[in-house]
């Protein structure tokens, strides 16, 4: 999307943010730059979706992101997981990629080998296991995304995706239902998903859904996370990887170690 007045192209970092706790703070930036900011209390929030499109009028905002000071992950998720909602962190991101990111901080290792085997239970099969190291800056992000301290992050899908998901595998499979044939259709045999999915519609009516990377080139649309990956970001004491097993299924990216340059001869 362009931009009014000629100022050019936003990018995934020029976000619109919405705060939360005791008041909400309204912003969109370009370049780094805020053009545009407003904090509103809680008690005008009502005011909130007004405010929002008159901005919108004058902005055409690229990507929004709503942080949350709470781990908003799903309740089907293992009930050991609720001890750690109140000290994560959640993203939810509509950057043409749309996903949700949880944020899981640890200051132990007690406590972090006594939540993995749980924290593994989340991960879909043929998912990413990505490991980086503390201190590592997430291109893009700023603040929003921080490795200041070993943590787990995961990545998975938006509430209506997961619902939709959840949905096509219902007691009522045999319905007549291409929606949820075609999300049925993206399970692999051993139950892998594709990273990100795309809707679609057919003959310009029916809604179906497409992997995002098989997608033809000229379908156009929103990228929405179905896989749920998980980041570990490591520091060899509170989270060792020589104590504690890793999925067997899970292709491993490890980001902690710049890539080595074989010097051509």
């Amino acid at each position: 999307m362009r931009t009014g007045g000629g100022r050019g192209d936003l990018t995934t970092r020029d976000v619109f943010t919405i705060d939360h706790e005791s008041s909400y703070l309204l912003c969109i930036k370009w370049n780094d730059q805020v053009l545009h900011s407003k904090v509103i209390p809680v008690r005008q929030k009502i005011q909130l979706a007004a405010l929002t499109f008159a901005l919108l009028a004058t902005w055409n905002v690229h990507a929004w992101i709503i942080p949350s000071d709470r781990g908003e992950w799903p309740v089907s998720w293992p009930k050991e997981l609720e001890e750690l909602r109140p000290i994560a962190k959640s993203l939810d991101c509509a950057t043409g990629l749309q996903e949700c990111i949880y944020t899981i901080p640890f200051d132990s290792k007690e406590d972090f080998e006594k939540y993995w085997p749980s924290l593994m239970m989340v991960r879909t099969p043929g998912s990413t296991l990505t490991l980086s190291k503390v201190d590592e800056i997430e291109p893009g992000w700023g603040k929003l995304l921080t490795n200041a301290k070993p943590c787990v992050r995961i990545r998975g899908p938006v509430a209506s995706v997961l619902a939709r998901y959840e949905k096509s595998f219902g007691s009522d499979l045999s319905s007549n239902d291409p929606e949820a044939e075609s999300i049925r259709e993206l399970v692999g045999p051993h139950g892998e998903l594709p990273e990100y999915v795309t809707q679609i519609l057919v003959n310009r009516a029916t809604p179906v859904w497409r992997d995002s990377g098989k997608a033809p080139e000229n379908v156009v649309g929103f990228k929405h996370r179905l896989r749920v990956d998980i980041e570990l970001v490591v520091d060899g004491d509170v989270i060792d990887l020589n104590r504690i097993p890793l999925p067997q299924d899970s292709r491993i990216i490890d980001r902690r170690f710049p890539a080595v340059q074989v010097p051509k001869r």
